[in-house]
């Protein structure tokens, strides 16, 4: 996780301003908004988080509020903030650390790839946040149930599978993208699940 952050860090060193405010892969946040989104669990405490949730009406909104309040700071402070919270190792309330070695290796994409960028991961690296997602703890926050029923994945670069029905196959990390909503990532994907998959996306 901590080797990740200080990677984004060093991408985002030689960003010019312009590409600080291009649109990611998250719908309505700039690359600088993505980064305060991952800075939040350092520079918000717990409870000021939740009053923001609250205040906002739900999680989504609370947390955009958040992103983009911390992430109209310099480009400058939030390096250097990325970086001193690199090994930070707070995760939401029993979640565990898989969660937010899902954040910042799904985010991290988010940010390279509209930029025309590559930020390399080790496929096995990608299989706790596989496992995580399609688990009972991240259905709160990450992904729902709902996406992957009746879908058989596998990935094709490490020993992963998981679940019945229509097999869908791919790399590690491409799975993990489209399982959290990234469209861009289903090109690399296909098997007879590929249009279930697509059509929830």
């Amino acid at each position: 996780m901590a080797k990740h952050r200080r990677a984004l860090a060093e991408l985002l060193d030689g960003l010019t301003d312009a590409e600080w405010n291009t649109e990611t892969y998250c719908d309505g946040w700039e690359v600088r908004h993505v980064v305060g989104h991952l800075l939040t669990p350092a520079l918000s405490p717990s409870w000021r988080t939740t009053a923001a949730v609250v205040k906002a009406g739900g999680f989504a909104k609370g947390f955009d509020r958040l992103a983009r309040e911390f992430g109209e700071k310099p480009p400058a402070e939030l390096i250097k903030l990325l970086r001193a919270n690199a090994n930070n190792v707070w995760s939401p309330p029993s979640m565990g650390p898989a969660a937010p070695l899902t954040d910042i290796l799904v985010h991290s994409q988010d940010i390279a790839r509209p930029l025309g960028l590559k930020l390399e991961v080790k496929p096995l690296e990608v299989d706790p946040a596989l496992t995580f997602v399609v688990g009972n703890k991240s259905n709160q926050l990450f992904v729902k149930p709902k996406r992957y029923a009746g879908l058989r994945l596998i990935a094709t670069d490490i020993k992963w599978k998981f679940g019945k029905g229509a097999e869908l196959e791919g790399p590690a990390l491409e799975l993990l993208m489209a399982l959290l909503g990234r469209g861009a990532a289903l090109q690399h994907l296909q098997g007879p699940g590929f249009d279930l998959l697509s059509e929830r996306i």
